[in-house]
């Protein structure tokens, strides 16, 4: 298989198969070029966050100021990131905003597992919520769902879409038509919020080293 990443190209060839990489590159070479190209256009929007006071952060898919204020944690109201003075003085701002982000993704994450409870016919053993490089959620073998943090910089509606994306895993493991049938049936829309992720993934990347 040829995988495009942030980081560049990548064959990955079967020890046992005989193939040349570089002529499976070559014969693929159109396919390559286009989605290299594309994964450059994404990576052209890569945001330059500082944290600073008066910067806009996206939270819930809506653009927040961020204010250094005297509270005793992280806030939101009137489309405002308070985070508390005394807070940055031990611990980056950076660092206090994803404590946050994580456990409010946490929150919105099991409220949409709650909420298609009655739907899925399976249980998950264990939820993690994590800040992969390449995936935004994954479900396991052993039914352990892991869902990246950033997605709570995303719109609700997307946020659910890959929520309920891994849930459908519990059910069909593969992508198959089946897989695809599953989710339709749950969220008809879902293709609105697969697009949007895909064009709009750099607007969710808290720091460099969250792809890099």
């Amino acid at each position: 298989r040829i995988d495009i990443k942030m980081t560049g190209v990548k064959v990955v060839v079967p020890k046992a198969s005989g193939l040349d990489p570089e002529k499976f590159m070559e014969e693929k070479r159109k396919w390559v070029l286009k989605n290299y190209r594309e994964m450059q256009d994404i990576l052209a929007d890569l945001p330059e966050r500082t944290f600073e006071e008066g910067e806009s952060f996206p939270y819930q898919g809506e653009e927040h100021e961020i204010k250094y204020s005297e509270v005793d944690q992280v806030t939101v109201k009137n489309r405002e990131i308070h985070i508390p003075e005394e807070a940055v003085e031990s611990k980056s701002p950076g660092d206090v905003l994803e404590d946050f982000l994580r456990e409010k993704a946490r929150q919105d994450i099991k409220s949409v597992i709650e909420k298609y409870s009655n739907e899925i016919e399976a249980d998950y053993d264990k939820l993690y919520i994590r800040n992969q490089k390449t995936k935004w959620g994954s479900c396991s073998g052993k039914n352990n769902l892991s869902y990246n943090f950033r997605l709570i910089m995303a719109p609700s509606d997307v946020l659910e879409y890959v929520v309920v994306h891994e849930l459908v895993h519990l059910e069909e493991p593969k992508h198959s038509k089946a897989f695809w049938r599953r989710l339709s049936d749950l969220l008809p829309e879902y293709q609105k919020s697969k697009d949007w992720l895909k064009k709009n993934q750099m607007e969710l990347v808290l720091r460099e080293e969250d792809i890099f």
